[in-house]
């Protein structure tokens, strides 16, 4: 393997080769050098190290030449870019464990965020008559079967909703045929994201005027 080497490496950095440097001193030293010392590097490697180097990513200067002390400096180099790589790697995989850890919600911390979030709901519900966007309570709500399915109450719902859009658009001064408005709203009733987060709203809305269990919920935690 050293032959191989070390005749790639002359052609890689475009040594000039003599007649006899088959039998030149510095030659055989080199090939032991490479022999005994890189034993455990597979050519790839080696060849690896070198394009490394020739593409400049180590610090060394080649000045187109082979010795010992360019293949053990350009070989310490590819092992500090290796050692570097697994520690960057480790580092990088730390951080990602940590961040999961991190984003691990326990089920009473869940049920916590649940009641605490329905809490502050039902207060702006009783002060307001309305409420703000909730959309994870909405989800929460309807996946335990606590909100209305039948589609009556949906269509009752949209329709406020939509009715609720058209004026905010009017109050706004962003319209005036409002009945082009109108059908529009009618065409994507339900499909588009204005609309379905009025209906999510609307929902939750009822949801926390008429459920009257909500209240024994929320009041267990203080304002």
């Amino acid at each position: 393997m050293a032959s191989i080497t070390i005749n790639y490496l002359l052609s890689l950095l475009g040594v000039q080769e003599t007649d006899d440097n088959s039998k030149d001193g510095h030659y055989l030293v080199l090939f032991e050098f490479i022999t005994e010392t890189l034993t455990n590097y597979a050519f790839e490697e080696i060849k690896l190290a070198f394009n490394n180097c020739v593409k400049g990513e180590y610090d060394i200067k080649l000045f187109n030449k082979l010795d010992c002390v360019v293949v053990g400096k350009v070989m310490k180099a590819y092992d500090n870019q290796k050692i570097n790589a697994i520690r960057n790697e480790m580092i990088r995989k730390q951080k990602i464990k940590s961040m999961e850890s991190n984003n691990i919600i326990s089920d009473e911390q869940n049920e916590l965020a649940i009641i605490q979030g329905s809490k502050y709901a039902w207060h702006e519900v009783k002060r307001t008559g309305k409420l703000r966007t909730r959309t994870y309570l909405y989800h929460i709500f309807y996946e335990k079967g606590l909100l209305p399915t039948d589609n009556e109450t949906k269509i009752a719902i949209g329709r406020i909703a939509k009715n609720n859009i058209l004026n905010r658009r009017l109050a706004s001064g962003e319209i005036i045929d409002k009945k082009r408005v109108l059908n529009e709203l009618q065409n994507t009733l339900g499909s588009s994201d204005e609309m379905k987060t009025e209906c999510y709203n609307l929902t939750l809305a009822r949801f926390f005027k008429s459920f009257s269990l909500v209240e024994q919920m929320v009041t267990k935690i203080s304002i």
